[in-house]
């Protein structure tokens, strides 16, 4: 990609423009400053420090993006504009380093003038100006092409001043920073060259529509965009397609039409988007498929446990049936045996012919004994009962108990073995199934390998 600064450069060097920029800035859109006001300077920056002890030279060079002296009234300035893409939090430090080297070259020239001269009186030998001389003044311009401008405005965001008196906070002197956020800039339409055009179109890149929408109040100016304001466009918000189109829809050498570019970007956007809601179809179903199947799996597993709920509760109730069908029966086998002895005892004091008084006392006897027979018996049968209730629900219990089990183990067999099946169908390796299994379903090495033989 070119650099960014060189087409910033390039574009700003025209010095319609560059007034264009100072009057939207400053001065709200009225035309202050003309392209006859601008004079280009040398972007070259020399920085000299001598060494007093050794008296050594440091020299080194560096370059403002663009620099210009300016007509401001009665007097003149120098306006600096640096390109800035990504916010720079040291911004401050930065500005105040550049603009301190244009003052110090400044007072070279001036002390060189002096020495050529010999004018100085005693007491202005020693700074090497005079009493009377003034310097331009510097300001720097950051022309931010990014989303938004989050890093510090002045020297003093970058201080620390928590909780320092504020005497002294007085003291410390300020250094402003002058950014324009091209991306959110409220007065671009007080622009009256195609700086129009670039802030409209960094300002509406992101929303096709209102990109469409900006290309079409523009149509006219747009159709005869500036080769250098074509790319300086392309390079600032990311849309290399407009290199790809500008090659092949260039009508004339330096003209571009960009309404043509921007139907033919958004064109293939259009398309691009097709393709990928194509694709984000065919995600979609392979995902409903995926859903659906595992929907199923649910179902089975659901209908499966109702189908064990319903035969567990129905052997439930079979070992009630039973429980109950075995105690009466063994009630009435207690109750036959009782009765059939109650016969013998009667045939044997029949046959005995025992007199009368010992046949009624016989008889009291037998009446008392009936009577605690038949307690005994109820109390036997009582007991009897509640043993095979016992008995009853502790067999019904471990029957169930082991049924349970059962189905719980062939349950989770058959679920571990359906995971397996579905994960081998995705295509997924052996080592990987082992791993899931182990640590999904508890399993060791050995069982897990069983279950992918």
């Amino acid at each position: 990609m070119r650099d960014k600064d060189v087409l910033t450069a390039a574009y700003l060097k025209n010095n319609s423009r560059f007034a264009d920029l100072l009057n939207g800035w400053l001065f709200g859109g009225r035309p202050v400053v003309r392209p006859d006001d601008i004079q280009e300077l040398d972007s070259a920056e020399i920085r000299i420090r001598r060494d007093r002890t050794t008296g050594g030279v440091r020299t080194g060079k560096r370059y403002r993006d663009v620099i210009r002296r300016v007509a401001l009234g009665m007097r003149f300035a120098v306006i600096c504009v640096e390109e800035q893409s990504e916010v720079d939090y040291t911004m401050p430090f930065r500005v105040i380093g550049y603009d301190l080297d244009r003052y110090e070259q400044q007072l070279r020239i001036r002390r060189q003038e002096h020495r050529q001269r010999k004018d100085l009186k005693a007491e202005e030998y020693l700074s090497g100006i005079s009493r009377e001389d003034r310097f331009l003044p510097v300001v720097t311009l950051v022309l931010y092409f990014g989303k938004h401008w989050d890093g510090p405005r002045n020297l003093k965001d970058l201080l620390d001043l928590e909780g320092m008196l504020p005497e002294v906070r007085e003291l410390l002197a300020d250094y402003p920073v002058h950014v324009i956020e091209v991306g959110n800039y409220p007065y671009a339409e007080a622009f009256r060259t195609d700086l129009k055009l670039v802030f409209g179109f960094v300002q509406n890149a992101d929303d096709k529509e209102k990109l469409q929408a900006f290309a079409r109040a523009e149509e006219e100016a747009l159709s005869e965009l500036a080769e250098d304001a074509y790319d300086l466009i392309s390079v600032m918000t990311g849309t290399e397609e407009l290199d790809r189109i500008k090659k092949e829809k260039q009508e004339r050498k330096g003209k571009v039409n960009m309404c043509k570019a921007i139907d033919d970007m958004l064109a293939d956007a259009r398309e691009e988007g097709r393709e990928r809601g194509r694709s984000e179809m065919m995600n979609g179903l392979q995902e409903m498929i995926a859903d659906a199947r595992e929907e199923g799996r649910e179902a089975g597993r659901s209908e499966t446990m109702n189908g064990l709920q319903e035969m567990i509760a129905d052997a439930r109730e079979e070992g009630r049936e039973a429980g109950r069908s075995e105690t009466m029966n063994g009630l009435q086998e207690m109750i036959a045996d009782a009765r059939e002895e109650g016969r013998e005892a009667g045939r044997s004091e029949t046959m005995n012919g025992l007199q009368e008084m010992i046949a009624d006392a016989r008889e009291e006897g037998r009446e008392a004994g009936r009577s605690e027979t038949m307690n005994g018996l109820q109390e036997m049968i009582a007991d009897a009962r509640e043993e095979g209730r016992e008995a009853g629900r502790s067999e019904t219990m471990n029957g169930l108990q082991e049924m349970i089990t059962d189905v719980r183990e062939e349950e989770r067999k058959e679920t571990i073995q359906t995971f397996v099946n579905d994960y081998i169908e995705e295509g997924f390796s052996r080592e990987i199934l082992i791993k899931k299994l182990q640590k999904m379903f508890s399993l060791d090495q050995k069982t897990a390998l069983e279950y992918v033989k």
